[in-house]
């Protein structure tokens, strides 16, 4: 009984930790990195699941500021 219910804990945690788009498999860690695409995901692995290179770790910054005309 608690080997079957351990083993159907760690398939739903195996589902959550997939993407479906690539069927990658990543951890849940927090740790951003910002894609080359300029968008940050929320660790290196989904980064690699999205095809994209890290430019940096941390969120990624758009420039906001705009110069006056």
């Amino acid at each position: 009984m608690k080997l079957s219910l351990v083993f159907t804990l760690l398939v739903v945690l195996a589902g959550a930790m997939m993407t479906s788009a690539q069927n990658c498999i990543c951890n849940l860690i927090y740790a951003p990195v910002c894609g080359a695409d300029g968008v940050t995901y929320s660790n290196a692995c989904f980064a690699g699941c999205a095809r994209q290179r890290v430019v940096h770790e941390g969120m990624c910054v758009r420039n906001t500021t705009t110069s006056p005309p």
